[in-house]
């Protein structure tokens, strides 16, 4: 034993096993000391308000009196923890208990309470109940929801929903309803301005219905069949045997073997057939008119109003060709390209027929009429 500058410490030792330790300091009067014997420990600090017991591996208490709290331990399987707004108690992992509560703030007191195969808890106005495992639900002010052996449940003032497994499921929003079977592979949906039903996912049909507007939409096989009807629009296919739809100011019809376009409202209007090459096509717009016959290797005419130009061809040109242009009225007809045959005329009086350009021509102008054989003016 020894003393210095107002303290007094004790030890006391007898090994293997036991150690002692005592200290007292005068100045405050407090007594602290620890001891030791095998597996059993204590402390104890200040006045014994403030103490602590355990046992190694085993057992452990501790207490501090101005905090009100208190714990034990026993094996690692059983405590308790209490404080002044606090508490808890568990046995692992059968048994669970809590509740807390914070003085300061109104309704915000939580619990827990777990006792297997049940488990419930509360904070503020929102509660939780579970039993393994079948059951499990959550309430609240604005609703609720659970888990019953695969269904599933939830409900609130704007919004509700069943569904079990996803192989049959229903969900309410409003005044709209849906209803779903085989993982939503069949739907049917209602509502107060539609109605809508489609099998496998709308790949193999599906159809919707908006009476307000006299709506009518309905495709099937995987989207290659369709009928759409409004109050002022008209489709309907059947890939790749047609297309078909019309407005007010438009129709277009579509087949492997024709084409046939007219929009009114741009003053447009088409026809082909269009079989690869294509055999035939005819395109107006306005005045302008545009035609094609097997890709213009035996047809071909481009009449421009603007331009006041126009051009024809029968098998290119070989056939017959035929050229006007806007300067002097002129206009030229012929035979390949005009070298098996021409005649020529304008708007002024000038015309002129050939064949073969050197072997025969006649021009007829202001001056008279001039005729040639073979290059020689007869």
């Amino acid at each position: 034993e020894y003393v210095s500058q107002g303290q007094s410490e004790l030890t006391f030792v007898s090994l293997p096993g036991i150690y002692y330790n005592r200290e007292k300091t005068e100045k405050d009067g407090k007594i602290s000391g620890r001891s030791t014997l095998f597996v059993l420990g204590y402390y104890s600090s200040g006045t014994l308000e403030d103490s602590s017991l355990s046992v190694l591996f085993g057992f452990y208490k501790s207490q501090v009196s101005d905090q009100s709290s208190y714990h034990q331990l026993l094996w690692g399987l059983v405590a308790s923890d209490v404080k002044k707004d606090e508490r808890s108690r568990w046995l692992i992992p059968f048994y669970y208990q809590s509740f807390a509560r914070d003085p300061g703030v109104s309704n915000s007191e939580s619990s827990t309470f777990y006792l297997f195969p049940y488990y419930s808890s509360t904070l503020n106005d929102e509660t939780t109940m579970h039993v393994f495992p079948l059951l499990f639900s959550w309430r609240s002010p604005n609703g609720w929801s659970a888990i019953i052996a695969g269904l599933y449940l939830n409900s609130s003032a704007s919004y509700s929903r069943q569904n079990f497994l996803y192989l049959l499921d229903h969900s309410r929003s409003a005044e709209t309803n849906h209803y779903r079977a085989g993982l939503g592979s069949v739907h049917l949906g209602t509502g107060p301005d539609f109605t809508e039903f489609d099998l496998l996912y709308g790949f193999l049909f599906n159809v919707r219905s908006i009476p307000g507007d006299s709506r009518f939409d309905l495709d099937y096989a995987l989207y290659l069949g369709s009928f759409q009807r409004n109050q002022t629009y008209l489709h309907h296919r059947l890939l790749p045997a047609y297309w078909y739809e019309s407005d007010v100011s438009s129709t277009l019809f579509v087949t492997p073997i024709w084409y046939y376009k007219n929009d009114r409202q741009n003053d447009i209007f088409r026809t082909m057939v269009p079989i690869i090459p294509v055999v035939w096509y005819h395109s107006e717009q306005g005045q302008d008119l545009f035609q094609l016959g097997l890709l213009g290797t035996a047809w071909y005419r481009n009449f421009e109003a603007s331009e006041r130009s126009d051009r024809t061809m029968l098998l290119m040109g070989v056939l017959y060709n035929e050229v006007q242009r806007p300067e002097r009225g002129y206009r030229s007809r012929g035979s390949l390209w005009g070298l098996l045959w021409d005649y020529e005329t304008e708007s002024n009086g000038f015309s002129k027929f050939s064949i073969l350009k050197f072997v025969y021509s006649r021009t007829s102008d202001g001056d008279g009429v001039r005729t040639r054989v073979m290059g020689i003016s007869i």
